[in-house]
């Protein structure tokens, strides 16, 4: 480290005094660290997950008319009526699937299973 390239701080702890270096860019995250007892402590806390939880399928049924354009968007073939009359029943949209792409039972399942939880 060069000089004019540090912070220093001076502490008193007691009798003993200790100079520290830090980095300067390091200046403004610095923080006291986080120990049991100490004024400020606080238990650390778990980061949320970035992962997409899956979607319940009651909640897209319940909300079918939201979910209609990323349906036509995810399957062009399917036209409104098919939206319409599948109404956010999955085996109705499997079925309707199978017909329109010529999907397998399973096949259609699947499909539908990477679109309600793609990851």
């Amino acid at each position: 480290m060069q000089i004019g390239q540090a912070f220093f701080s001076v502490v008193a702890a007691g009798s003993a005094v200790f100079c520290l270096a830090v980095p300067a860019s390091a200046e403004s995250q610095w923080a006291p660290p986080n120990i049991p007892g100490m004024p400020g402590y606080h238990e650390p806390v778990a980061k949320p997950s970035t992962h997409r939880p899956a979607m319940n399928w009651d909640t897209i049924a319940g909300n079918w008319k939201q979910f209609a354009g990323s349906i036509k968007e995810k399957w062009g073939k399917l036209t409104d009526d098919d939206i319409m009359r599948i109404n956010g029943r999955r085996e109705h949209l499997e079925g309707t699937l199978q017909e329109r792409y010529g999907y397998s039972k399973e096949a259609a399942r699947r499909e539908v299973d990477q679109w309600v939880a793609p990851n």
